[in-house]
């Protein structure tokens, strides 16, 4: 009750006071959500699914399989978190396999250097219709990029893949830095085989694992936040 409440002062704001107060007031609903969902999760009991495992580690402690591919989201100011993912990557994913990274226009200088023991393949694309008020600049980014590389050379699909996937806006009822759905699933399932294992050791809120489940891919995640394991494995359960 209390979130309807709030998404109708929201559109108040946007007809009233544009686009500014309209993000913020959606920020407000968004948090009160999170706050219901995590309250949800603690009260189940989920154990680790076999095939999607979503484990509360730190992904340095944890004991990596060798993976077919990486499907991840690291915090994107910290390059440390970038650097430990190519050098665990080199070791842990198989010749050809997909290292697939998520960060943002001002920092994509940075991570060409960290993967340069990679083959680059290319940047895909989320394009958001709503943008949000975040500029960087001069520029408002309405659309988030995702590195694409390869442990080595990649055999590509025998179907031609979009580079770009619509969204409507990012919803962040899960996590403050949740990514959409829509975009790992029709990656996932046109670059990768079924059966794959896909590792995402920055699991947040288990979108990743989430879209492994979906288009029947193995996938093992980690994730730090005891608080989001819960969610990411109630995610899976639904």
């Amino acid at each position: 009750m209390a979130i309807f409440v709030l998404a109708s002062i929201c559109d108040h704001h946007k007809r009233k006071t544009g686009l500014s107060a309209f993000y913020s007031c959606r920020c407000t609903v968004e948090k009160e959500k999170r706050k219901e969902v995590i309250e949800q999760a603690k009260q189940m009991i989920l154990p680790i699914k076999e095939n999607h495992q979503i484990h509360h580690s730190s992904n340095r402690d944890f004991g990596w399989p060798m993976m077919d591919h990486i499907f991840t989201d690291p915090p994107w100011k910290e390059m440390y978190h970038y650097q430990w993912l190519a050098e665990m990557a080199q070791e842990k994913v198989k010749k050809g396999g997909l290292v697939a990274v998520v960060s943002v226009q001002r920092f994509l200088d940075k991570l060409f250097p960290i993967f340069k023991g990679f083959n680059y393949v290319t940047t895909l694309a989320i394009v958001y219709k709503l943008t949000g008020v975040n500029a960087a600049g001069c520029f408002v980014p309405n659309w988030r990029p995702v590195l694409l590389f390869s442990n080595g050379k990649y055999k590509q699909p025998k179907d031609l893949v979009t580079d770009t996937v619509s969204v409507m806006s990012s919803p962040k009822d899960y996590h403050d830095w949740q990514q959409p759905l829509q975009p790992f699933v029709r990656w996932i399932e046109a670059l990768t085989q079924p059966g794959d294992l896909i590792a995402d050791p920055f699991a947040g809120a288990g979108t990743i694992p989430l879209a492994c489940q979906m288009t029947g891919r193995r996938c093992v995640a980690t994730e730090i936040n005891e608080d989001m394991v819960k969610v990411g494995r109630m995610r899976l359960a639904a």
